[in-house]
């Protein structure tokens, strides 16, 4: 990995400069970005250190970052990863962007990532998987793994990721970064290609714990041009302690044990010492359903992903494929035969079948209803303790081609959970496990808890022993 990028004694043109480059020596080895926005950045940098000459504050001036490519910006490509959009350049620009932007933070290109942000390696991009910076071997984890790689690299100290099942927090494991998913509706999704607008979150990747603050400072808040913001503005935050030293932390016991690797283990072990040796105080907390959270999460998923990837069709939306005079349903057929991957298509499949009137009962409404009860079951949890911890994954980053879609699927209770119930959730660095891979750590609080989930992290930041 390259040193990570000085944050404050450059200017913000050498310091885009310096990212630009970064992302033109390593992109061969690691593929992280799809396109970059040299001439735009180079210009916006320039214009960030006019400002700052003149006195202007700006709490991101100058720091370069990534954004995942299913996210807008105007005059770049928003492929999602997919030969549907290959060819697809937006004249706008998501909220999200706009907000960094405005703080003074510079987009210098766009990452890649799983196609539609279906998957959880990074393996299903129509451009070619992505390589964790660790070894380039392994994964790096998905869908925002191209996010992920791009900031444990050293190649931008922020980026931006979606997160629908855990596809920020999953690579920020697999890469040894800070992962943060704010609750739902907390950042504007307006222009974000939608998955699963019920799961949807956008988040954030970052080495530094300030960088990570200051941009979900800049992000927060309500948009009119996204309703699920607007509902979360008016949401009441739960009443947590005014200081991260007083927190309660429950270990959830049921991902906390055999399925996980024993380097996994042992770095929640090493976690909780930290914690406690910062005064904190932990126990163990059961959600007796829990075994419902990946079946549920799925058929969610798949059920929203077909209703929102109708659109692309290569009549109204999406790559063209055939000529007209052969029909419409002919067009659209081959249209979306060749413009999606095999495990979109298969997401699609299985998201109409289970919401077929002859399947919809035992399958969609069982996966509403276990989604019920995980709510309740988590809110419980968190009526005893402040913050709920596990590891984000119970493996570290897998061999590329190592494991088929459905063996992937069983390890991700975890990071489904925060999705399911809504609530704001970060990974944290753990120890080193297995093979020398990092692990991360997953906290999750209550609504509105971001600012503790992110004063922990720092906390942790301090607390862990350096090699």
């Amino acid at each position: 990995m390259l040193p990570p990028m000085d944050a404050t004694s450059r200017t913000a043109s050498q310091r885009v400069q310096t990212a630009l480059d970064r992302s033109n020596e390593t992109n061969e080895q690691l593929n992280a970005f799809l396109s970059t926005r040299a001439e735009a950045a180079t210009a916006e940098a320039a214009a960030i250190d006019g400002r700052t000459s003149r006195g202007e504050h700006l709490p991101l001036a100058g720091v370069p970052f990534g954004v995942k490519d299913n996210i807008m910006v105007a005059g770049s490509p928003a492929t999602a990863g997919s030969r549907m959009l290959e060819n697809y350049v937006p004249d706008w620009t998501a909220t999200v962007v706009e907000r960094l932007q405005a703080a003074g933070a510079v987009a210098t290109g766009k990452t890649n990532l799983d196609e539609f942000a279906m998957g959880s390696d990074n393996s299903t991009s129509y451009f070619g998987p992505v390589s964790n910076p660790h070894d380039r071997a392994r994964v790096p984890g998905g869908s925002s793994g191209g996010s992920a790689a791009a900031v444990a690299a050293g190649i931008v100290p922020l980026a931006l990721g979606t997160d629908t099942g855990g596809s920020v927090r999953q690579p920020a494991s697999f890469c040894g970064i800070l992962g943060f998913k704010p609750g739902y509706g907390r950042i504007s999704r307006h222009g974000v290609i939608a998955l699963a607008s019920s799961l949807d979150h956008v988040g954030f990747f970052a080495r530094d714990p300030d960088v990570l603050r200051a941009a979900w400072q800049a992000a927060a808040g309500p948009d009119e041009r996204d309703a699920s913001s607007v509902a979360a503005a008016r949401q009441e935050p739960a009443e947590l302690p005014d200081s991260v030293e007083d927190l309660r932390i429950g270990v959830i016991g049921s991902l906390a044990g055999d399925s996980n690797s024993p380097g996994v283990r042992a770095a929640l072990a090493e976690t909780v010492e930290l914690l406690r040796a910062a005064g904190l105080d932990t126990g163990t907390v059961e959600l007796p359903s829990l075994r419902y959270t990946a079946p549920a999460y799925f058929v969610l998923n798949c059920v929203e992903a077909a209703s929102s990837l109708a659109r692309y069709d290569g009549m109204t939306f999406g790559r063209r494929a055939g000529e007209d005079r052969l029909g419409q349903e002919a067009v659209m057929t081959r249209s979306r035969s060749e413009g999606f991957g095999r495990e979109v298509q298969r997401r699609i499949l299985f998201g109409t079948w289970a919401l077929d009137e002859r399947n919809r009962a035992a399958s969609y409404g069982q996966a509403l209803r276990a989604r019920a009860l995980l709510v309740r079951e988590t809110a419980a949890a968190l009526a005893e303790f402040d913050l709920l911890l596990c590891p984000t994954a119970p493996l570290v980053a897998w061999e590329k081609g190592s494991k088929d879609p459905l063996q992937v699927r069983r390890h991700e209770s975890a990071t489904n959970l925060a999705n399911l119930t809504g609530l704001p959730a970060i990974s944290v660095p753990g120890a080193t496990a297995e093979h020398g891979l990092p692990a991360g750590m997953q906290f999750m609080g209550p609504a509105g808890s971001e600012e503790l989930l992110l004063e922990l992290a720092a906390l942790l930041e301090r607390q862990r022993p350096r090699s």
